[in-house]
């Protein structure tokens, strides 16, 4: 009597492959909320930071006496700026 025997295993991969893609998912959407605050950091370091100092220095220039023609320039850039800096807040908000 010859009693060799042969034995399969089956194993079901479906939960491992489904954890493995909700892994790479997760790390995925880290990784983009990592670029997200990178990219908040940027633009306050960048750009915020520098209108906003700009501005103060400006409204303290405009407290001085003036010539009309340089109060009126100034009062110009400083709109500008002001919608750059709301531009910036926006951008930043959304």
């Amino acid at each position: 009597m010859d009693s060799s025997a042969i034995a399969v295993y089956f194993y079901d991969m479906t939960h491992h492959v489904e954890q493995i893609r909700l892994e790479s998912e997760i790390i995925e959407r880290e990784n983009r909320h990592l670029a997200l605050l990178n990219f908040q950091m940027v633009t306050t370091l960048e750009f915020k930071t520098p209108l906003t100092t700009s501005l103060m220095f400006l409204e303290s220039l405009l407290r001085e006496e003036l010539q009309s023609q340089a109060r009126s320039m100034l009062n110009i850039i400083t709109s500008q700026l002001n919608f750059l800096l709301c531009l910036v807040n926006d951008i930043l908000d959304f």
